[in-house]
């Protein structure tokens, strides 16, 4: 016999508040699905005062979004061959205002994500390459995506960081003042080295 007449779900992260712990997660290009893209996801996480974290690969900038959202929104970064191309982005990120960096670990060499690998592979046998093109075509296709405009891109021979370690983390963490965060550690024992960072 508790009141739940009023039940708040709110949660506080990095001194932004959110009506709710669900978020608008980092999903790419999504203008293939709607005109308005990245902008409709940041109108409806305005209105629900929902977190939205922007992927790197979007098909609309970080600032045109943040303006969109009315707020900070969190920013995925993909590491690439050459570290100066996430510097810049986490720069980009920090000058629009970026609630916390999310460095992404899981798709390094072209896809990591394991557990949804397992659920779909069921569904979808064809490979990767049917619809996201050869890894160099990656490339290609990304270097015109918005948020790297005005990045030298020259360097980048793949998207991903064959030599990746928890320095280039450090590197990263030692130029931005906004929370640094790192999604798909997975194993135990890069969890344990996060703890130690």
């Amino acid at each position: 016999l508790i009141d739940v007449s009023k039940i708040d779900i709110g949660v506080t992260l990095f001194g932004q508040t959110f009506a709710s712990p669900v978020a608008v997660c980092p999903l790419s290009a999504q203008r293939a699905f709607h005109p308005d893209g990245e902008l409709a996801s940041a109108r409806a996480a305005k209105a629900r005062s929902a977190l939205q974290m922007l992927s790197t690969v979007s098909s609309t900038s970080i600032e045109e979004v943040t303006k969109a959202r009315g707020a900070p929104v969190w920013f995925q970064v993909y590491p690439t061959s050459d570290i100066e191309v996430a510097k810049a982005l986490v720069r980009r990120a920090d000058a629009a205002g970026a609630g916390a960096i999310v460095l992404t670990l899981d798709l390094l060499g072209g896809g990591m994500r394991r557990e949804t690998m397992q659920r779909l592979a069921r569904l979808d046998d064809k490979p990767c390459e049917a619809c996201h093109g050869a890894p160099a075509e990656r490339v290609t296709q990304n270097l015109r995506r918005p948020n790297y405009q005005g990045i030298d891109m020259s360097g980048v021979r793949t998207f991903a960081a064959p030599a990746f370690t928890w320095d280039y983390v450090s590197t990263l963490r030692a130029i931005t003042k906004s929370p640094l965060l790192v999604k798909g550690i997975m194993t135990g024992e890069d969890a344990k080295l996060a703890l130690r960072r």
